[in-house]
């Protein structure tokens, strides 16, 4: 009946056996050695033991680093301005237009919609970043249609008029000196700039008439070339250019909103939540969230199992006390709410048993690692 309630304490206590047995063995394991006379065997065990503590070292170099980038991200989508300053911060890159436009590009984990914020303020080291965020793609070969699909997906349009037109407008700017620069004349569609930039905008109209829901009666293919006439410096673009266009966006939709759920930060920490400790001392409250944490904790298993199934997962062999400490970070606040929800519930002495004996591996653990915090 309580399996769920001994599981969690089995694993708290198991994680302060091993940080008493790893931190027994990395203490002792030098000094038994000495009492060998066999130099090689003293020199053998000095090796291990420096090769755990250079690992445990390694692994706490990552773990930091790990939190120095959820919160960056957590930051830029956020507030993006802030966010790029803390990663320049961090030296993740240079407060330089192209070294943040590369940035931006290839940076995993960045929020789509606020690199679209970013990139579109009208403030002059934005508008330096736009123009080195659009040089940075290579739409040498790409015909127009292919090229804005790859602009348009490697961020989000703002939802502001004022920050799409000079986004788009930069775009039409690159992409048709591109066609001047290296593409034969049959291939220069566009007499200026300004062509390719009103073309731009009727897609994302045709995109949005074609593929909203609420939209009952889609444009067809001759109102599109309609809306066209006389953009193209006072002349007509070609139709055959204007109709491969429309079946594109009729048969593939450009994504234009942020649904790529691989981009969203991971937020299930709630060491930053300091009011979730006890939930204001309130049972029904802290009955009410550790409802709300197993049900996140259970779809978040289910999401991270599917997303384990796809690829091959590596494991690590633990072999020091700090691989227990990030752990413990993620799960103490989980371990409070449980032990206290059952021990306030429960006039069942066995229950109670459990409950104490959970806690008390878990303030072990906490006077190991954060004694001074």
């Amino acid at each position: 009946m309580h399996e769920a309630l001994a599981s969690l304490v089995v694993i708290a206590t198991s994680m302060a056996q091993w940080v008493d047995a790893m931190s027994s063995d990395n203490n002792n394991g030098p000094n038994d050695a000495a009492e060998d006379d066999d130099e090689d065997d003293d020199e053998a065990v000095a090796a291990a033991a420096q090769q755990i503590d250079n690992e445990a070292a390694k692994f706490d170099k990552d773990r930091k680093e790990k939190h120095i980038i959820v919160k960056g991200l957590e930051m830029f989508a956020e507030n993006p301005s802030s966010g790029i300053k803390y990663f320049v911060s961090k030296n993740y890159c240079e407060m330089e237009a192209v070294s943040v436009a590369t940035f931006l590009h290839t940076f995993k984990g960045l929020d789509k919609s606020s690199i679209g914020q970013y990139i579109g303020r009208s403030k002059d080291f934005n508008k330096a970043v736009l123009n080195a965020f659009t040089h940075w793609l290579d739409l040498t070969e790409a015909s127009y249609i292919d090229a804005i699909r790859l602009f348009l997906n490697s961020f989000r349009l703002p939802g502001e008029a004022c920050m799409i037109d000079p986004i788009m407008e930069k775009f039409a700017e690159v992409y048709f000196k591109i066609l001047a620069d290296h593409r034969p004349e049959p291939e220069q569609f566009f007499k200026n700039a300004d062509a390719a930039y009103v073309l731009s905008y009727s897609i994302m109209m045709l995109n949005t008439d074609l593929h909203h829901p609420e939209v009952k009666e889609r444009m067809t293919q001759q109102q599109f070339r309609n809306n066209l006439r006389g953009v193209n410096d006072g002349g007509d673009l070609d139709p055959d250019f204007l109709d491969g266009i429309f079946a594109s966006i009729k048969n593939d939709e450009i994504k234009l909103k942020n649904d790529d759920l691989t981009q969203h930060v991971d937020r299930y920490n709630l060491d930053n939540e300091k009011n979730n400790a006890f939930t204001a001392l309130d049972p029904k409250m802290r009955a009410q969230k550790w409802e709300e944490e197993s049900s996140n904790a259970v779809q978040k298993m289910k999401m991270t199992m599917d997303a384990k199934a796809r690829t091959r997962a590596e494991y690590h062999v633990a072999n020091h006390s700090e691989h227990v400490r990030p752990m413990f970070e993620v799960s103490r606040w989980p371990f409070l709410s449980g032990f206290s929800q059952y021990l306030e519930q429960t006039t069942e002495q066995d229950v109670c048993n459990l409950c104490l004996g959970g806690f008390k591996a878990a303030i072990h653990i906490s006077c190991v690692f954060f004694h001074g915090d």
